[in-house]
């Protein structure tokens, strides 16, 4: 079926009356953090923030149940899956003058992200009278390889100035971001010089069997499944200026006012070289300024009791994941999910 909107797919019957059993394991975990502070004087202080971890999961899922009118259907997934994360910050504050007047905060940062499923392996059986039969084709007897790396990098500034009528704040900030992914399909399909029954036979045989080593290659061949949108390189930089105005207009009034203009170029390109399938490499550039305003009163009716108003604009940009059109499938809920090249903020 079509991908709608959403980029949701159908694989297939989505199973009506589930009875799944999921087990998950984390075989590895490492985890390091450091948070450093040092005051330089009065009127300064520095910091140094990093993060580190690193995980490892086995997982095998089993879900059992039914499609509607279809025979009952037992689906198996074996896999492991590593994933580590590394964030590192320098931070300084800063006071001017010494009077506290002119104050300057300051940050930046980068950070990595890997992320890998080496053999993903998956199998379908439906239920006959005779017992669980192996059903060969999509999303059956299929290995899955995927490796992921993120990097950003970014800074900010911030600088707060007692004003004669208002405190005035006002900063930019930069940041870039890019990811690398890849991924590759194979899938064991039917060898045609094989006798269909002897096959057939086979197939009431479980996965560990029917799909072992030493007799696989005697009835299948593994045929690479491999989509032009399994491998995407994307990057995005965000510019940002920021500048608001808070004034103190009676003993119980007190106003704020500002506006954020934000420069974001990105782009996204998407060719595995590994294809087989024959749908078109997709591209995306495109470059856009927000100018986003915010408007803030506050009224305070006692010592302990304040009325608010205020008015934002903001935007939620979509991540790489969501523009990428990678289908991945989600298992549980039998469908395929992929992003939408076209989405915008």
């Amino acid at each position: 079926a079509d991908a709608g909107r959403d980029g949701v797919r159908q694989a297939s019957g989505a199973l009506e009356h589930p009875a799944s059993i999921a087990l998950s394991i984390v075989i590895g975990l490492l985890t390091g953090l450091i948070n450093v502070g040092h005051t330089l004087g009065t009127d300064a202080d520095l910091g140094v923030f990093a993060l580190y971890t690193r995980s490892g999961e086995s997982f095998a899922i089993r879900e059992e149940g039914d499609e509607g009118e279809s025979l009952p259907v037992l689906r198996r997934r074996l896999g492991v899956q590593e994933r580590s994360l590394s964030f590192n910050q320098l931070r300084g504050f800063h006071r001017l003058g010494g009077s506290g007047e002119h104050v300057l905060k300051w940050q930046a940062h980068l950070s990595f992200v890997n992320a890998d499923e080496p053999n993903t392996r998956v199998t379908v059986y439906r239920q006959l009278a005779d017992g669980w039969i192996f059903e060969p084709g999509p999303l059956s007897a299929e290995r899955f390889f995927s490796q992921l790396t993120d990097r950003t990098a970014g800074a900010s500034a911030e600088s707060k100035n007692q004003l004669s009528f208002a405190q005035l704040t006002a900063g930019v900030s930069v940041q870039r971001a890019d990811r690398s992914f890849s991924a590759r399909r194979f899938r064991f399909v039917e060898r045609q010089e094989v006798d269909p029954a002897l096959i057939s036979e086979r197939y009431q045989l479980p996965p560990e069997q029917l799909l072992a080593p030493t007799t696989v290659n005697d009835y299948f061949r593994l045929e690479e499944k491999t989509r032009r949108s399994d491998a995407y390189g994307a990057d995005r930089s965000v510019y940002g200026a920021f500048a608001s105005l808070e004034r103190q207009i009676t003993d119980s009034i007190r106003a704020s006012v500002g506006v954020r203009g934000e420069l974001v170029d990105e782009s996204l390109s998407s060719n595995s070289l590994f294809a087989t399938a024959l749908d078109a490499p997709t591209s995306v550039e495109r470059r856009r300024f927000d100018v986003l305003p915010t408007a803030n009163v506050l009224y305070a009716i006692s010592e302990r009791q304040n009325v608010r108003a205020g008015y934002s604009y903001t935007l939620v940009r979509p991540q790489f994941r969501e523009l990428a059109p990678f289908s991945y499938t989600d298992y549980l809920r039998n469908r395929e999910i992929s992003g939408n090249p076209t989405l915008a903020s």
